[in-house]
């Protein structure tokens, strides 16, 4: 069961911890008629929330009044407004009403999730921005697990104007990352958004890749969904290619017979294309295949009009993909937590 510590925080003792030598720790003896409790030789404070930490609106300027112990033993200030105002539970029942009590100085909770998932947690809730960091996909799992664990809905922790919403799309659309681990992150959660979004870049990873734990885990609704989408783009991108190039009239330089054999060799680039094209086939490489062709027509109108229609492929898969592309990312307006600082008398 989660105890409730009162712990000796004001400014002047917080002070002295900040140099707290190896003797260290603190108990009743140095506040007479309080809750005896030990600190370490040295302790850590969360670099993102600390008691000189810039806050947020609404609660810039106003000093935390709770602290959270990680079971790392990592400190983390907050306002106890922000937690109960998020959570349905208490907090896990860790937070009780405050009714007329005056608290006077902070409040210590001890919680059972380290410090990476808390940090994670506490930056959703005050709606920062963790990028900076680049949370790792299993914490940011976690991390929504505790949210639910202390009462906090996800849907409204995690709207598409939040911070942690355009986080997540920028880790599916980091080419060195998994889009599909982000799609079962938001798909097994419920977040209907999110999953819309990043579908867009789940598009690159192979359908027929998609395992029978990552199916489970996203739920049927939601693997459908991607299965669709990727067969409808597919389909567009064969209804361009399969519009053949516009013919001319007979000339003398350009029988019929010439410009049936250019027909049967875009429809054999078409077919090829139409048969190996990706949902998220890139227009450099659609290029590339007809460039041959026109390298090998003789006749200037034939050219023209090949290079015509393939221009009219790009143009209008171009315009398929940015139909149901994912939100513009805008830039890290602030840094966001990256580690823990080690406070003892040696900083």
């Amino acid at each position: 069961m989660d105890t409730e510590l009162e712990a000796f925080f004001w400014p002047e003792f917080l002070e002295g911890c900040h140099d707290l030598s190896t003797s260290g720790a603190f108990s009743h003896q140095d506040a007479p008629g309080e809750i005896e409790y030990f600190y370490p030789e040295f302790f850590s404070l969360s670099v993102a929330f600390n008691p000189h930490a810039e806050f947020p609106y609404p609660y810039s300027g106003i000093p935390p009044d709770t602290i959270l112990q990680s079971s790392d033993q990592i400190l983390f200030y907050v306002h106890r407004d922000r937690l109960q105002t998020r959570s349905r539970n208490g907090f896990g029942g860790l937070l009780k009403k405050a009714g007329a009590r005056v608290v006077i100085r902070p409040t210590v909770h001890q919680v059972s999730e380290p410090s990476q998932i808390i940090d994670r947690l506490l930056h959703i809730l005050y709606g920062i921005s963790s990028r900076v960091s680049n949370p790792d996909l299993e914490v940011m799992f976690q991390a929504f697990d505790a949210l639910e664990k202390y009462g906090c809905p996800l849907s409204e922790c995690v709207p598409p104007e939040s911070e942690v919403f355009t986080d997540i799309i920028a880790q599916a659309a980091d080419p060195l990352l998994n889009p599909l681990s982000v799609y079962i992150l938001a798909a097994s959660r419920g977040l209907e958004q999110l999953a819309v979004a990043c579908s867009f870049h789940v598009l690159r990873v192979p359908f027929t890749s998609i395992d029978e734990q990552a199916a489970i885990t996203m739920g049927p609704i939601y693997f459908l969904r991607l299965g669709r989408l990727a067969n409808d783009r597919k389909k567009a991108l064969s209804k361009l290619l399969l519009r053949f190039p516009d013919r001319h009239e007979n000339a003398i330089s350009c029988s019929l017979e010439c410009q049936n054999g250019v027909m049967r060799a875009y429809g054999l680039i078409a077919g090829y294309l139409t048969w190996e094209a990706k949902p998220d086939e890139d227009g450099e490489r659609i290029k590339r295949c007809f460039t041959k062709l026109l390298g090998s027509v003789d006749c200037p109108k034939c050219k023209e009009n090949v290079s015509k229609s393939v221009q009219r492929i790009l143009d209008g898969w171009a315009e398929e993909r940015l139909s149901d592309s994912a939100p513009k990312i805008p830039p890290v307006m602030r840094p966001a937590f990256t580690g823990t600082r080690q406070r003892n008398k040696q900083d």
